[in-house]
């Protein structure tokens, strides 16, 4: 299902506007889907089956716009993948934007996830069981997370657990706020690679630790080529790490 120049409007109702099983839906510019309320059986969209990883689904943004989504998750991906290029959005939620289950992620051209709000972790994304998050895959991308607060948890931008992120080229991840632990990124027993111009810079968390990113359960970050860590705080007097927070036994940077 190919879908251009239409508007999908949820009415403030719960619901998931599309489903995706074994199949593709391709949004292009000029559409619009939002005012959708979702819970944990609703997301505004949701990408395979989470009792059955092996139906999947792809769902690819080449532009549009998902907002002013309520409560849980905007999409919901469970085993399938994620593409968002050129100018595609997901903002001005007030939900997380994206809750990921041993899928994939690709960020390219000037997509961005910016200025969702939620009372819990990993506005941006939350990415688990074997996920894969990809943000810049070639010259000239520039894809970004900012902007996005959890107002009373942790991980204003990403938080990853047993998954993979891989940040290339300009891609950025900057501007976000958590309550308590990492303002920009949030990793447990995961991966962090940065390579190219890529920056995780002006993130902020009100307590705890990792303005810009809080590394434990021996995850790692590996940083490579001009990427950059910088102008992170952590705002109360007692907080660690502005920058970075590593945390317990076989966390490394």
């Amino acid at each position: 299902l190919t879908m251009g120049n239409i508007l999908i409007d949820g009415l403030d109702k719960y619901m998931t506007a599309v489903s995706v099983q074994a199949s593709t839906f391709i949004m292009v510019d000029g559409v619009v889907i939002s005012n959708l309320r979702t819970n944990s059986n609703t997301n505004a969209i949701g990408i395979g089956n989470l009792a059955n990883l092996n139906i999947g689904g792809t769902f690819i943004m080449n532009g549009g716009l998902i907002t002013g989504v309520k409560m849980d998750s905007v999409i919901s991906c469970s085993g399938g993948s994620i593409t968002m290029n050129g100018e595609a959005e997901i903002a001005y939620n007030q939900a997380y934007g994206r809750g990921i289950t041993a899928g994939t992620v690709n960020m390219s051209g000037n997509s961005k996830i910016h200025n969702n709000t939620a009372d819990r972790p990993a506005v941006g994304i939350i990415a688990t069981g074997g996920s894969v998050i990809n943000m810049g895959l070639s010259d000239g991308d520039a894809p970004s997370i900012y902007d996005n607060v959890s107002t009373n948890s942790y991980a204003g931008g990403i938080y990853l657990t047993e998954s993979t992120l891989n940040m290339d080229y300009d891609s950025a991840i900057y501007g976000n706020e958590a309550y308590s632990l990492a303002g920009g990124l949030g990793l447990s027993n995961a991966q962090m690679n940065m390579k190219g111009n890529s920056q995780v810079r002006g993130n902020t968390t009100q307590a705890g630790g990792g303005g810009g990113i809080f590394i434990s359960g021996g995850s790692a970050v590996i940083m490579e080529e001009n990427s950059s860590i910088t102008g992170n705080e952590v705002m109360g007097a007692s907080g660690l790490g502005g920058g970075v927070y590593l945390q317990q036994s076989g966390s490394s940077l």
